[in-house]
């Protein structure tokens, strides 16, 4: 037999150990559970074993060996006692954790001015911090949480919950909710996924009472309807002030050339025929005279000279009020004797081109494009600087295009658009009657291009 020397300095039997630590096996929970028990009831460990305190499941002659072992090992009794006292506070100190965790979440979820509830995978809540008016929390538990919205609202809110579980992200959805009253409220929803072992178990929901938001938005679209109606009623009464302002043009436009031809014809025909008759009875009157009225003669001659003078300023005044050529030649020629005269008379180069080489249009149309043409070079001769004109008349699918070129010294694009742009203002006014467009291609220092389409039907006429 082997021996062995104890702590007190006893023998000891080591197969009485193994019988020992056999029957540990088999009782250990249960005297750890009696152990546990009578420490928190505050009996020393120590004591109770020395006056025999202890359950009568234990007192069979088995549990003696194991007693006197303890008895004779003190040190691992007191280790153990020391264990189960940390274990003990450790875990009170977690409890105490958790209940003041558990109320500083209570005291926001019940304070917090949103709704936030629990929701078990059929959508039942299980958990709300606090009920919508007219509710009990106990009418609400365990409830499915479409119940109190309107069936149009369903199929999206199954959606948004089934989305959470599957893709284990929020979704948010807005819907309306009833209240035992009656009254509907609007809120804004967010379902989040709540996880348990990296899977979706429950879902928390958070709803936020956006009501006066969504009557501000409501009330703000009633509004901007409103400014839209207001809107498209002063526009339609503005096109139609605009559009009898261009209709007073046209007709003034047509008074004034009417006007002008009037003046035209009676300048040409009634005064120009009266000077001719005057001369011509003053050439006479000189035939006549002897030549003792040497110095009457010389008058005569002056007065011819004045009256010759004269008629050539009628017949200017009378083509620039009305050329009698744009009503009896048509719109090229009357174009091409309008660039002569004007290189003749600010001895700019000017040519002109047509495409095709006759180009009739309706009195009305022919008289606009022929004022357009004057109106540009006038303005060329006034600002352009320039030395040369290049000017092309043509009509290609159904749209008259009139350009004219200058190589001056170009405009800024305040002056195209200047307030005192009265030439060009003048230009687009008759374009826009006619429902073409203008358009303008100038650089300071460079050329200027003046480009002119008007839309024309199948016949020729202007739409």
């Amino acid at each position: 037999m082997i021996e062995n020397n104890t702590s007190q300095g006893k023998s000891f039997n080591p197969w009485h150990f193994i019988w020992i630590s056999v029957v540990i096996s088999e009782l250990f929970t249960a005297l750890i559970s009696m152990i546990q028990h009578r420490f928190v009831q505050g009996i020393d460990l120590l004591d109770m074993l020395r006056v025999g305190a202890i359950d009568s499941l234990f007192v069979p002659m088995i549990v003696a060996p194991i007693i006197i072992y303890f008895m004779r090992n003190e040190s691992v009794l007191k280790k153990m006692n020391a264990q189960l006292e940390y274990e003990i506070a450790q875990r009170i100190l977690t409890e105490e954790a958790l209940r003041a965790s558990e109320s500083r979440l209570r005291v926001v979820t019940e304070n917090a001015p949103d709704v936030i509830a629990e929701l078990d995978r059929n959508g039942h809540f299980t958990f709300m911090s606090r009920v919508l008016d007219g509710y009990d929390l106990t009418d609400v538990l365990g409830q499915d949480f479409c119940k109190w919205t309107p069936q149009e609202y369903h199929s999206v809110m199954r959606n948004a919950l089934d989305q959470v579980f599957i893709t284990n992200e929020p979704k948010d959805y807005e819907a309306q909710g009833t209240g035992k009253g009656g009254e509907m409220r609007w809120y804004l929803v967010r379902l989040a996924p709540i996880l348990a072992d990296s899977q979706v178990e429950r879902a928390i929901l958070v709803a936020r009472d956006i009501t006066a938001r969504k009557e501000a938005e409501e009330a703000l679209r009633a509004l901007n309807n409103r400014l839209e109606v207001d809107v498209a009623e002063r526009t339609a009464s503005l096109m139609a002030a605009n559009e009898r302002l261009r209709s007073l043009s046209v007709h003034l436009q047509k008074v004034g050339e009417q006007e002008r031809s009037r003046i035209a014809r009676e300048v040409h025909d009634e005064l120009g025929q009266s000077l001719t008759a005057m001369r011509m009875e003053l050439s006479l009157l000189r035939k006549v005279m002897s030549e003792d009225l040497l110095e009457a003669a010389e008058k005569a001659e002056s007065m011819d000279k004045m009256l010759e003078s004269t008629m050539h300023a009628v017949k200017r005044i009378s083509l620039e009020l009305r050329p009698g050529i744009l009503d009896h030649l048509g719109l090229t020629a009357a174009m091409e004797w309008q660039a002569e005269e004007f290189e003749r008379r600010t001895g700019i180069s000017c040519t002109v081109s047509f495409k095709p080489a006759t180009i009739d249009l309706d009195n009305d149309m022919t008289t606009a494009v022929f004022r357009i043409f004057q109106e540009t070079l006038t303005n060329v001769a006034r600002h352009a600087d320039a030395s040369m004109i290049d000017a092309r008349l043509s009509v290609k699918d159904h749209v008259l295009s009139l350009q004219v070129q200058d190589n001056g010294v170009g405009m800024k694009e305040s002056q195209i658009n200047g307030e005192h742009s009265f030439g060009l203002v003048g230009i687009q006014e008759r374009i826009l009657v006619w429902g073409g467009k203008l358009e303008i291609e100038s650089e300071p220092g460079k050329r200027t291009t003046v480009n002119v389409q008007i839309p024309l039907e199948m016949d020729g006429t202007t739409s």
